[in-house]
């Protein structure tokens, strides 16, 4: 049987990591070149790869715009308009004041009409 080498392991996360690097390199370039932002020439004399970042600044500056746009749009419809009431939350239906201006918990209340009153049942 033959040994296996010490360093089998980290060669063989360094050849995935190359693989995945070599993936998300094709990947950019494809998505670079169906957007516009790389120019692929060639000529009988020479070959160009031409980056566009310009373009690819523009793009960036357009997706923030929108990003932001969408963000407020979303905050905008989670406020309640100024006419309405916002719905009570369950801390709010948590937490109740009494007459006395006391806050009460309402799982431990023991107000007397809540307390079973063994008296009052016998005749």
């Amino acid at each position: 049987m033959s040994e296996r080498h010490p360093l089998r392991a980290t060669f063989a996360l360094l050849r995935g990591l190359f693989l995945v690097a070599c993936v998300a390199i094709a990947a950019f370039a494809v998505v670079g070149y169906a957007s516009g932002w790389i120019v692929f020439q060639h000529d009988e004399e020479k070959a160009t790869i031409e980056i566009k970042t310009d373009e690819i600044q523009k793009s960036a500056d357009d997706a923030i715009e929108k990003g932001e746009q969408f963000i407020d749009k979303a905050g905008d419809s989670l406020q309640p308009a100024e006419d309405e009431t916002p719905a009570p939350t369950s801390e709010d239906a948590a937490d109740v004041n009494d007459q006395d201006g006391r806050t009460r918990d309402n799982k431990n209340d023991v107000s007397p009409d809540k307390v079973h009153n063994d008296e009052a049942a016998l005749p």
